[in-house]
């Protein structure tokens, strides 16, 4: 890298460069990979000197509010950093901002390839483990077509054409192009800017490979096996193609794949109690007792889909969301639920903020003293409707839902609630397990 890309860089990186120095940065960004490895090494080295020779005696906790690059919008997660990655982050927040919103409407087809072989470029990690058998993977690697697994935590890959994907382990994917991609198993969210429309990822189904093709969207697409996906739209449109159909889906919409059926979610109309409807913003680590979520630094991540209705945890997850509530002993939290990937404990209730923790057990092999249980689901593999007598277990005015998904041991577990709904119960029915069976 020459000296004037080198100052380039470093004009930049320490906030002194003017408008024509940020195009110019912008355009090497965008065509050259040797000065997007320059540019992160150059900004992480500052970093480190910054935090070795400045800052490195202060221990006090740093809250910060991690924003996934460009326009993902990702859940917020308190924790204690270093400045030194807190700087590297921002660095490559620059890179991807500078590649969202800098592409240049006359650059070439994004379906056409590159002469350059790396089709992305890896622009966030957080807890990230990567599969053994995948080359070493660092903040700003380029990455060639071919598999990339991802073992744990959350990777964010943008791929040349500008679109972006969040991806949440265990994930398998195959980047086939500069716009295209297949995923074989795990969640992705797609973040596609205009000028990516096109963007198309397959992925198994019953019969074949079944495909997506984005309008100008923002999508999620969890795989859990060939009789087994979900499709979420965000925003815009997406066409869905498969070996005997086609159908567009809007913002707002979603489809669940089992086996030959495709299933509409559609929100459903209660007449007891209240649906809860999450907020990312309203989202938090568990933190009263005892700091539980992403433990030891443990994997933890959530996503907020089908308009709030339901949501996803993955890994060593405690979280609490503002509730306000008064429990009495007729009070009932009933919900739907499922899990691939059962964790060690299941459990919802109320933040008490001391021991015990106000969540009852209803899923998962370990049990503890602090965790009251109920009698288990047969089976969580597709969606069942889960009835917790809160009220028979802790009663009072409580500000925050509690809901864990505790797995010590891989951090790998998944949780996912639909149609959270908190009432009183007049009747004094016994505690049941149902079988929900999806809309159509």
């Amino acid at each position: 890298m020459n000296q004037s890309v080198n100052q380039l860089i470093g004009a930049v990186v320490e906030g002194v460069a003017d408008e024509a120095q940020r195009r110019q940065l912008t355009e090497l960004l965008q065509h050259d990979p040797e000065a997007r490895r320059a540019y992160l090494n150059h900004a992480q080295l500052q970093a480190e000197l910054l935090w070795r020779y400045t800052i490195a005696d202060v221990q006090s906790p740093i809250t910060l509010t991690d924003q996934p690059q460009a326009r993902a919008v990702a859940p917020r997660r308190r924790f204690i950093r270093p400045l030194a990655a807190c700087a590297a982050a921002a660095a490559v927040i620059t890179i991807a901002a500078l590649l969202w919103y800098g592409l240049p409407e006359h650059a070439d087809a994004p379906n056409e390839q590159p002469h350059n072989p790396t089709v992305a470029t890896l622009t966030n990690t957080e807890h990230a483990t990567f599969d053994d058998s995948s080359d070493p993977m660092h903040l700003g690697n380029n990455l060639p077509s071919g598999p990339f697994q991802l073992a744990a935590g959350s990777a964010q890959i943008m791929l040349n054409s500008g679109a972006m994907v969040d991806l949440s382990g265990p994930c398998d994917i195959d980047l086939t192009g500069p716009n295209q991609a297949s995923l074989h198993r795990g969640m992705f969210t797609a973040y596609v800017p205009p000028r990516a429309q096109g963007f198309t990822v397959d992925f198994p189904g019953p019969g074949g490979t079944y495909r997506i093709v984005d309008r100008g969207t923002e999508f999620t697409l969890n795989v859990q096996s060939v009789n087994g996906s979900d499709l979420w739209v965000h925003q815009g449109s997406v066409e869905l193609i498969t070996p005997t159909t086609q159908m567009t889906l809007k913002a707002g919409e979603s489809v669940s794949i089992r086996g030959d059926e495709i299933r509409r979610y559609i929100e459903p109309q209660t007449k007891r109690g209240r649906l809860v409807r999450f907020d990312a913003d309203g989202i938090e680590p568990y933190l009263s007792a005892f700091p539980q979520d992403g433990h030891r630094g443990t994997p933890t991540a959530f996503h907020v889909l089908d308009n709030g209705l339901t949501l996803h945890l993955v890994g060593n997850v405690w979280k609490t969301y503002k509730l306000p509530y008064n429990v009495t002993r007729r009070t009932v939290i009933e919900f739907e639920f499922r899990t691939d990937r059962p964790g060690e404990i299941h459990a919802i209730g109320f933040d008490t903020g001391k021991m015990p923790y106000g969540a009852v057990q209803f899923f998962g092999p370990e049990q503890r003293d602090n965790f009251p249980h109920i009698a288990y689901p047969e089976s969580v593999g597709d969606w069942t409707t889960v009835r917790v007598p809160i009220g028979e277990h802790f009663r009072g005015k409580f500000k925050r839902l509690l809901l864990v998904n505790d797995d010590d041991a891989s951090a790998v577990a998944e949780s996912w609630y639909r149609n959270i709904r908190i009432y009183e119960d007049d009747s004094e029915k016994p505690v049941v397990h149902t079988k929900k069976e999806n809309p159509s």
